[in-house]
């Protein structure tokens, strides 16, 4: 099965959702009917397959505000990151005008 498949797949088990064809095409953009279909078939044949973990369940239960919350704070820290690492090629540029 297509990896963008499965992660659609998942992300609906996650969502304590069952696979439709509607919510399988609207994840996979541009994936052609017929593979949905099959992944559908395959899906219904041995749902067990389709594995979901905690930290899934945990973060599809999240509110969208909380989702959120939780990006900004990623973001946050991904700023402050890029920012030391700004500082330091400037101090490095200093040093190499000097």
């Amino acid at each position: 099965m297509d990896a963008e498949l499965y992660n659609a797949l998942q992300q609906i088990v996650a969502e304590g959702k069952k696979p439709t064809l509607a919510l399988l095409k609207n994840r996979t953009a541009g994936m052609p009917l017929p593979q949905l279909i099959d992944a559908l078939k395959r899906f219904s044949a041995n749902p067990d397959n389709i594995q979901v973990s905690a930290h899934q369940r945990q973060q599809s239960a999240a509110s969208p505000i909380e989702q959120i919350q939780q990006q900004m704070a990623q973001m946050a820290q991904q700023i402050e990151l890029l920012q030391q690492q700004v500082s330091e090629l400037q101090q490095q540029l200093a040093k190499s005008i000097e």
